[in-house]
């Protein structure tokens, strides 16, 4: 309808979702800073994802960092986007792939952090177009890091993410 009462009701209503939105998003950022606090390692909220993880699905996460990774030379917003990147791996690892082990890997160069990400479950064909967001969100994250993604799949062997971040 056009009518300008209908006009008025729905700009009240674009005005809630809006208000919505900017709640949503302070929250979010909240989170942030409360999730990366001082007292908390960025490696024990990794590990911590991993094991809630796997204390409620069948898939057995394992996560394996370089010791000698300095997480405190990598800025917040590397670490914020790639503990995304690994959040939404992990979803579609749980929703699609039927894998009983699922690695996570990361490893440090002197210019680049390399993330591995690989599952023993069905894979997919790469080619065939995906209708959900997960690989999207993943590919936009790199994207934003100025990183690149090698994604392999195969029906018998799984699927494997490899991320090269720069972080000089």
């Amino acid at each position: 309808k056009t009518d300008a009462k209908t006009i008025e009701n729905a700009l009240i209503h674009i005005e809630k979702i809006k208000d919505i939105e900017t709640e949503i998003r302070d929250i979010t950022h909240d989170l942030t800073k409360e999730t990366l606090n001082e007292t908390s390692t960025y490696y024990s909220l990794l590990l911590n994802q991993i094991e809630e993880q796997n204390k409620v699905h069948e898939t057995n996460f394992v996560l394996d960092c370089a010791p000698d990774l300095n997480w405190d030379t990598i800025s917040s917003s590397i670490k914020m986007n790639l503990l995304r990147i690994i959040q939404e791996a992990i979803q579609n690892i749980i929703k699609h792939s039927q894998a009983t082990e699922a690695d996570i890997t990361i490893n440090q160069d002197q210019n680049n952090l390399g993330i591995y990400i690989q599952d023993n479950g069905k894979g997919y064909n790469i080619k065939q177009k995906k209708k959900g967001i997960g690989l999207k969100n993943i590919n936009h994250r790199v994207q934003l890091l100025s990183g690149e993604i090698t994604i392999r799949s195969d029906k018998t062997n799984g699927t494997s993410l490899n991320l090269k971040i720069p972080i000089q």
